[in-house]
């Protein structure tokens, strides 16, 4: 730990962030706050609980395993005690495209997808989603991220063939539908461009160059990772993410991430709420401090529940929370905390 105060942070204001989550949001794991590389605040929560409904759900969607087992590792938040991270695995795979990209195995974003599923090269419409559609959710693609609907996709034993078999909700590029079907397709098309398992590739040119030794990602009945969801890391690799992309993609001195593809990815490409933006798997937003003296650039990888890999650029301030996962719990109190408590922490801003 570096002394909150020593980093020009104010080290009441982010105790008091902790215990406001402990207080509104019980379903809090783990609260960790970096600036300039430096631990100021690794909290845990002694008395982690789930809300009610989610826990009356686990019993009933436990016996339906056996129709989707699949759906396995969607309902555990660990697995040899690492946790689900839920949807930030899709901005971990955003990074996967980049290095693809950067290796010359895609040609680009605009490359269509057609070249990698060419059982949709005859659909007019179908065969226009480009690389940039998935990474930027408008593809048009139908949401397969309520229950009902993902355990329908679960069930299926060759989930992209569903995925492209079912019709487009409009053209590519008119609107944005968050799916994690777009991102599935991706983790495909990594393989297929790379010409290796995604994994191996992931692990390759990401996960050991960050000295990440210890995960696991949940594989479809065709043994391509989940894109959208079911990578389990423990809280301190998340955090190397956050500093991965803080430092523009170069780690211990290594460029292991283009800086061009760490800009591109945090681009507001779609604008999907009167706060949010959303870039390549990455969402954005602008966030105000409480007392009005800072406004700033964030961006965030954001897993259902609360889970959190926050960056403040302009501050150096990474942030990373974990939380059981509460499907009813509302979440935008975990980001509320930029506001309340870690902007008004900056010292160095005033």
């Amino acid at each position: 730990h570096t002394p909150p105060e020593s980093q020009n942070l104010d080290s009441m204001h982010l105790r008091d962030a902790f215990n406001y989550l402990l207080t509104t949001f019980p379903s809090l794991l783990h609260l960790i706050i970096i600036r300039n590389s430096n631990v100021v605040l690794d909290e845990q929560n002694p008395k982690p609980k789930l809300d009610l409904r989610t826990s009356l759900l686990k019993p009933y969607t436990r016996l339906t395993l056996p129709l989707t087992p699949y759906m396995k590792y969607s309902l555990l938040d660990y697995v040899h005690g690492l946790k689900n991270v839920r949807s930030v695995t899709k901005s971990i795979v955003s990074l996967l495209v980049g290095v693809a990209i950067k290796q010359k195995a895609i040609r680009s974003v605009n490359q269509n997808i057609s070249e990698f599923f060419p059982q949709i090269s005859s659909d007019v419409i179908k065969s226009k989603i480009t690389i940039h559609h998935l990474l930027t959710m408008t593809s048009s693609i139908p949401s397969i991220d309520n229950y009902n609907r993902m355990k329908k996709y679960l069930g299926k034993n060759n989930w992209n063939e569903y995925i492209l078999h079912t019709p487009l909700e409009s053209k590519p590029g008119q609107q944005f539908i968050y799916s994690s079907a777009n991102y599935h397709l991706l983790t495909d098309i990594v393989a297929q461009a790379t010409r290796k398992d995604t994994i191996a590739f992931a692990r390759e040119y990401l996960f050991t160059p960050l000295t990440i030794t210890d995960f696991f990602w949940e594989c479809d009945p065709d043994g391509i990772p989940f894109g959208g969801s079911n990578m389990f890391l423990n809280p301190r690799d998340m955090l190397k993410f956050g500093l991965l992309t803080l430092n523009h993609g170069i780690w211990q001195d290594q460029q292991i991430i283009p800086a061009s593809w760490i800009s591109r990815a945090i681009q507001p490409y779609v604008q999907v709420s009167e706060e949010d933006q959303y870039g390549y798997g990455w969402w954005l937003n602008h966030k105000r401090s409480a007392d009005g003296d800072i406004s700033t650039f964030t961006y965030s990888a954001c897993g259902v529940g609360g889970q959190r890999i926050i960056m403040i650029p302009d501050y150096q301030i990474a942030i990373i929370i974990t939380c059981l996962t509460s499907l009813y719990a509302d979440s935008s109190i975990v980001d509320s905390i930029i506001p309340k408590f870690i902007l008004p922490a900056i010292i160095d801003s005033k």
